[in-house]
């Protein structure tokens, strides 16, 4: 990767980590990626825990380069993420395609990012429903929305590579559900209506 100071978080950077990830068997976007490392920065995670952490990415790459490529990248993004986080002028970003992307490509890399974010957070088990001011829990409810759609876009074979899924996200008729490893639930929305 460029040097961290050098980097910006936009389309052109989007386009070379993804030609870096080009390897038969790395199945993830850069935008999913990206929400994983920015998941993992808001409950806390850093560089420094990235033995406990990278398992969420690299459990399943069965080639070593695969691997490391993408604790590497994963590492990158998480110091990136942190750093504009942490920002005086707050210049954070999803990593997400060029603006001149197809939008069909560009609405499957938003639903990555929101899919990958869900993963990162319910990660450690630290984000708790009921600490969440309503605005906090409204917005992780709409990227848990976002990220439902990554998986009805997957799975209606309108998507070429496919992402290992961890089974934390899960979405039924009436209910909007994101659990942590273990199993517990940290978000849960019951809905009315259709959508």
């Amino acid at each position: 990767m460029n040097h961290p100071d050098s980097v910006k978080l936009d389309g052109e950077f989007y386009l070379q980590v993804q030609n870096r990830l080009d390897h038969p068997d790395v199945v993830f976007s850069p935008a999913e990626i990206h929400g994983v490392a920015t998941g993992l920065v808001c409950c806390g995670e850093d560089e420094s825990t990235l033995v406990n952490w990278a398992p969420i990415l690299t459990r399943e790459l069965e080639d070593d380069a695969s691997r490391t490529l993408v604790e590497d990248i994963l590492s990158g993004l998480v110091a990136l993420t942190q750093r504009a986080l942490q920002s005086t002028d707050f210049t954070f970003q999803m990593l997400l395609p060029p603006d001149s992307s197809e939008i069909t490509t560009r609405t499957a890399a938003l639903a990555d990012w929101c899919s990958g974010f869900c993963t990162g957070t319910a990660f450690n088990s630290r984000l708790n429903e009921a600490d969440l001011e309503p605005d906090a829990l409204e917005a992780l409810t709409d990227i848990a929305r976002i990220a439902r759609s990554r998986t009805w876009y997957r799975f209606s074979g309108r998507a070429g590579k496919s992402a290992a899924g961890t089974g934390r996200i899960s979405a039924g008729r009436d209910s909007v559900n994101i659990r942590s490893h273990s199993g517990q639930p940290i978000i849960t929305e019951r809905r009315s209506g259709n959508y």
